[in-house]
């Protein structure tokens, strides 16, 4: 399995797309995307060309504790900053999914839409 990291850009729908370096036009690719606060994704794709960009999916949110499982944990956390802003001493960076500097009912709503959710596994090597 040849591991890389690439930048990772999602829109404001959570829509996610990584752009790969030259060098990378090979076929059959599994891709793996996982950010911090989200569940991972998972995506087959064919011969890919030269700084090509992919549509990987949606990389829904809600993954405060970054175990690609939303659960009882992620929530604790979130409800321990539940209306802090960065300048509150509760306030915990990884449960503002929407990175809008607060953890409020938006962030919540991120959380709830996604509970008991799994990510994508990373695929096994061959």
């Amino acid at each position: 399995m040849i591991e890389t990291q690439e930048s990772v850009t999602t829109d404001e729908d959570g829509e996610a797309t990584i752009t790969l370096p030259p060098g990378n036009e090979n076929a059959g690719l599994t891709l793996w995307v996982k950010g911090g606060r989200t569940l991972a994704v998972s995506k087959s794709v064919g011969t890919i060309e030269p700084e090509s960009t992919i549509d990987v999916g949606e990389l829904r949110g809600g993954d405060a504790d970054n175990s690609n499982v939303v659960d009882i944990r992620d929530f604790f956390m979130l409800a321990a900053s539940f209306q802090a802003a960065p300048a509150d001493p509760r306030f915990d960076p990884r449960a503002d999914f929407n990175n809008d500097g607060i953890v409020d009912i938006r962030d919540f709503f991120i959380l709830a839409d996604n509970f008991n959710r799994s990510g994508a596994q990373l695929p096994a090597e061959h």
